[in-house]
């Protein structure tokens, strides 16, 4: 059916709202090569309603508007779909694709930007907090502003064991100099010294690192050892992926205990309310100690 065209002189401004334009307007055409409706304004534009304004005012379940394109096929590279196309701002920090809302129950009530794209190529995602969670920047490069990552030191009290079992390193802080004060997204726990994946985060991998001055209390004849490892969600005999061992002797120091720095690094898969923490342990009975330096740090970042 041939596209109707409709003039100035027959929908004039007293129709809108009354019985002339108060059903659907549907407007069909099966030509291959005409454009339904343009709307164009060859001026400076000064309204913030746009040249064309679709809104609803109450509270739905449904899609305000649709853009639908059920015709499969098309040439490779061909536009389909949505193509917003525009000049924008000289420095390229025009605004072209923006997705804005404003809830009383997020963000305080302030508008936030889940989503947007600027005329020079930046992308930036936000999140409910009014926080920018992702972007990438004019110049091409990623940005993961709020990547989980911690780096936790012991610098204030050291630690001396009598060995059984495992044992969890303790006063570890991002607060001490050396730590760099990392915990970006709150991951780590101090009190707890884990690293631990809130409920409902998606899967990732995670590189760990522990790094500390163990010392050894030397045996009287023969070997005795110590290590350090990153253990995963607690005690188990497959839960512990990383270790570093050392084996010293009665002559291996001149003292009696043998400080060994050890260090231990490897990736891990964390799915959500996983954990890692450092451990150290040795044989049974002997006395192995932490040392109350700046030589002990635990640091966990998400690669991907």
């Amino acid at each position: 059916m041939p596209l109707s065209k409709i003039g100035s002189n027959q929908i004039g401004a007293d129709a809108v709202g009354t019985t002339e334009l108060a059903n659907d307007v549907v407007i069909n055409t099966s030509s291959t090569d005409t454009t339904l409706a343009t709307f164009t304004n060859s001026s400076g534009h000064e309204s913030s309603s746009g040249i064309v304004h679709v809104k609803q005012s109450g509270a739905t379940n449904n899609p305000t508007m649709v853009l639908e394109q059920t015709g499969e096929g098309g040439n490779s590279g061909d536009k389909q779909g949505l193509l917003i196309k525009g000049a924008g701002q000289n420095q390229g920090d025009g605004l072209m694709l923006g997705v804005e809302t404003t809830n009383s129950n997020l963000a305080s009530g302030n508008m936030i930007r889940p989503f947007s794209v600027w005329n020079g190529g930046y992308v930036a995602i936000e999140n409910k907090n009014n926080e920018t969670s992702w972007q990438v920047n004019l110049d091409g490069l990623v940005q993961e502003t709020q990547i989980p990552v911690s780096q936790a030191s012991q610098n204030i009290n050291g630690m001396s064991t009598t060995i059984s079992g495992d044992h969890l390193v303790t006063g570890l802080t991002s607060a001490y100099f050396n730590s760099n004060s990392l915990n970006n997204s709150l991951f780590f726990d101090s009190n707890t010294s884990k690293f631990q994946v809130p409920s409902g985060s998606l899967s990732a991998h995670y590189f760990c690192h522990f790094q500390t001055l163990l010392g050894i209390t030397l045996p009287s004849s023969g070997n005795t050892h110590g290590y350090i490892s990153i253990r995963v969600n607690g005690a188990g005999a497959s839960n512990t992926p990383f270790a570093s061992y050392r084996e010293v002797n009665s002559s291996t120091s001149t003292s009696t205990i043998s400080w060994e720095t050890l260090t231990v690094s490897g990736v891990v898969r964390l799915d959500a309310t996983d954990y890692v923490e450092p451990i150290f342990s040795g044989a049974n009975g002997n006395n192995i100690r932490i040392h109350s330096g700046t030589y002990t740090s635990f640091s966990v970042v998400k690669i991907g």
